[in-house]
């Protein structure tokens, strides 16, 4: 394996600056964190890679992005799941409410301020939450139906109490476009495997809150990258 296909990128902060301990492995000099150097997850161009991040976030599908950048279906379709996995992978890490596997899958609209916050949870929420030293009193609940499987989720909207008073009911149109992320997503998704739908729903959630976020597609380039 060449120089090149390998890299000595912090995982954490993504910093270079780095050295090598006795053991072998490597210390970033930004954040101390100890890490081995790993093999780059694609052999294609920072060019590529970016293009193919921009057609996922616009939801392009896989043939129409093969043609447009001269690749196989196969590669593109691999690095679609590389990004897939990344966002599950940060979700499960960024997840503020306590989860438990063994209970039916819920999602949370968590509203601040008038800015709300999407979470996918595994326990069902009660009438007061409290996230990151901020309550959350429930305000709302709501049943979206999934076309795949027939699955049918709830949803709760918490508001901030602090500012429940002031809050207005901007939340309901915010309701209606997640639920129509999901709805588009589950229309497009032909597979129906319980994996599958565990990273359509976790996509939807991330889709969700990255939505007014203008650099979603260096977040997306950074899961096919490193």
């Amino acid at each position: 394996m060449s120089e090149r296909s390998r890299h000595s990128c912090c995982p954490e902060c993504h910093s270079r600056e780095g050295y090598r301990l006795g053991d072998g492995r490597r210390k970033c000099c930004r954040c101390g964190k100890k890490y081995s150097r790993r093999h780059l997850r694609s052999r294609l161009s920072a060019k590529i890679l970016k293009q193919i991040a921009l057609y996922f976030w616009l939801g392009a599908p896989i043939v129409t992005v093969a043609v447009n950048l001269h690749l196989d279906r196969k590669t593109v379709c691999r690095h679609y799941g590389l990004i897939q996995q990344g966002i599950n992978a940060d979700e499960k890490k960024t997840c503020r409410l306590a989860c438990n596997d063994n209970e039916d899958d819920v999602f949370c609209l968590l509203v601040d301020s008038g800015t709300t916050w999407c979470e996918r949870v595994s326990n069902p929420p009660r009438r007061h939450v409290r996230v990151q030293s901020i309550d959350y009193c429930w305000c709302y609940s709501a049943l979206i139906s999934l076309e795949i499987s027939l699955m049918v989720v709830r949803c709760f909207v918490y508001v901030d109490q602090n500012t429940i008073e002031g809050v207005s009911k901007s939340w309901g149109s915010d309701l209606e476009k997640f639920e129509k992320i999901v709805q588009e997503m589950c229309r497009k998704k032909k597979e129906r495997s319980s994996l599958s739908q565990q990273l359509l729903i976790t996509e939807a959630v991330f889709r969700f809150n990255q939505r007014n976020n203008p650099g979603v597609t260096a977040i997306l380039y950074r899961y096919l990258r490193y």
